[in-house]
Order: C-alpha cells, then structure tokens, then sequence
C-alpha cells in the first residue's frame, strides 16, 4: 500500500469514528445523594448512564466530575453545571439529557481514629528519634482519645523531626498520615526520663577542680531539668566548679567551666618567631585565658604590656604587626 493509501485509509477510519460517537443522545439520572470513597467524584458515582453504546456510557462513568469534601463530610454539586463544565468538554460530540437536575449531596466515606490507635506507631518513631537509653526514659501520651477522619483503605505513618536527640518533659509530635491526601495530628505526649548523670558527693568549693574524687555516677530523674547533664566521669576531666556546690547537685554546662590553660599571674613565654629564629622572653599573665584565646601578658623585664595568643598552658605567641588585634 502506498503512503497516499495510507492516508486516506486512516482519514475514513476517522470519519467513521466521528459518526460512531456523534449525535448520541445520553441520558444523566443523578441521584439526589451519594457516598464515594476516595478524593474524586466520577460521573459513575453520581449517576445512572443510559446511552446506546455501551462503550461510551463505560467511558462516561470514569470521567472525572469533581473533588470529594474531606473523609466524613459532604458536598453540593449541580448536575447542570457538571454537564456544562465537566462532562460535554470532554465529550462535545454528545447530547446530554439530565430528566431531573437537583443539586445532589455528595459523602465522603472515612474511617474514625484516635490517637491511641497509633501508639505503636508513634512509641517506634520515639526510640529511633532519640538517643536515651531505651531503659532509661518512659513516654506518655496526653491525648490518646484525640478523634480524627481518614478515608478507608491503606495510608502511611511518619512523624516531623525531633528539634533535639534528647528530648526530655513536654513534647508535641506532629503526625503525618498519608493517604491521597495528609492528614495532620498534633500529638501531646510527655518523656519521663531518669538516667545516671554525674552528681557533687560531697560539697564543692566555687573553683575547685571536679573528678571522681569530689563527683560520682548516680542515676536522677532529669525530666525536669533545664541544662546539658554530664553522664560520664572523663567529660569533667580539666573542668572546675563555677559555683559552690552542694552535695547531689548535679553537674552541667552552667555550673562549672574549663580550667583556663593560663590563669592571670601566672608566669609564661613569650615567644616570637622568624622563620628558623625564635626568640623568647619571661612574661606575667595578666588575664585568664584559653588556648587560642588573645590575652594582655606584662614583659618582666621592660615592664611592657603586649598582646598575645595562648599556644600552650605556659607560651604565648606575640601578635605581630598588622595582624588583627582582637
């Protein structure tokens, strides 16, 4: 067959299609309520199709003619306006015939649930989230009875992120159910935790160095607690009390600090280098430092005050020139 044949087989292929579905007469009988269970609404849900051919009233059923209202609630829909809007772009080669055209009421089937019944769900995504012993720390949740809607059949469960590894008292969860749609439950819970921490065990003196002779392991309900807790004895190591403590009180970020590596008056080496050259001078510390910190040191010798950066617990570099003085 050559490619002019061709052509003009498909174009009356064409043509006799076009005839086939053309000046068809459908009727529309839409019922005065319906119940779907998904997010669309089909032509098939909200009505009885009669038309002549068989294959266009199964085509017809499929087409889409709306969105459905959330799992356990309804909506209007206007059978003039489906057919107007939805059905005849779709099919413009069809007329229509709706016997009756009241609006029609539209349910939305669902499923109830609470949170209780995600229990399971939302203990697993708690012990993969955070990074407490599983022994140490009990959850609550403080609205298990909370009701919500979901649409039948299967749906996912995840959680947003935990703002924090250790979390610890009053916490809201946000649950995330998928479906066609998410559904979103605020989830109130609580974690009681009790975990060994480091403790004084005896009274402690404001500036005295902490360690396993003046602090122990015990284990302490921290829920309500508001700062970072120690668990481990080698964590205090180089570290003094900021405070007094009493004895029991527990050991955390804000009542002790790190032993400065040059206290104010202690003797260091100033020390200044030249590629191989390095030439040093005795110096009196005037302020606490750090290394790495930039602390005012006095030269014994000429009496000078210079500014310089802690390289150890007793040498100091001197600032050069030019650099920045911070």
């Amino acid at each position: 067959m050559t490619v002019r044949g061709a052509l003009l087989l498909s174009l009356v292929c064409f043509c006799l299609s076009t005839e086939s579905w053309s000046g068809q007469r459908v009727t529309l009988r839409f019922y005065d309520s319906v119940m779907v269970s998904g997010t669309k609404i089909t032509c098939g849900d909200a009505a009885v199709i009669v038309a002549d051919n068989r294959e266009t009233a199964n085509k017809l059923k499929q087409t889409v003619i709306g969105e459905s209202a959330p799992p356990g609630y309804s909506r209007y829909l206007n059978p003039a306006d489906i057919v107007k809007y939805k059905i005849s772009p779709v099919w413009p080669s069809l007329d229509f015939i709706l016997p009756a055209s009241r609006r029609i009421r539209v349910f939305t089937d669902c499923v109830e649930k609470r949170i209780t019944d995600f229990e399971k769900e939302i203990a697993g995504f708690i012990k993969k989230s955070t990074r407490w012993n599983e022994k140490d720390y009990t959850l609550e949740i403080h609205n298990p009875d909370h009701k919500f809607r979901l649409y039948p059949g299967p749906w996912s469960v995840s959680f947003d992120k935990l703002e924090t590894f250790y979390p610890k008292g009053p916490l809201r969860l946000t649950m995330l159910i998928e479906q066609a749609h998410t559904t979103r439950v605020s989830v109130g819970c609580k974690i009681n935790v009790e975990t060994a921490v480091v403790t004084a065990k005896e009274n402690v003196r404001r500036g005295e160095e902490l360690g396993s002779h003046n602090c122990e392991i015990i284990k302490q309900d921290i829920t309500g607690y508001r700062y970072f807790c120690y668990s481990d004895l080698n964590a205090i190591s180089g570290k003094t009390a900021s405070r007094s403590l009493s004895q029991g009180t527990i050991i955390n970020d804000k009542n002790c600090e790190s032993v400065p590596a040059i206290k104010k008056g202690d003797l260091v080496s100033i020390v200044l280098s030249e590629g191989a050259v390095s030439v040093s001078v005795d110096g009196r510390a005037r302020e606490d430092g750090y290394v790495g910190d930039r602390i005012w040191v006095q030269n014994i010798g000429s009496n000078r005050l210079l500014r310089v950066e802690i390289l150890t617990e007793n040498k100091v570099g001197l600032i050069r020139k030019g650099e920045k003085n911070i």
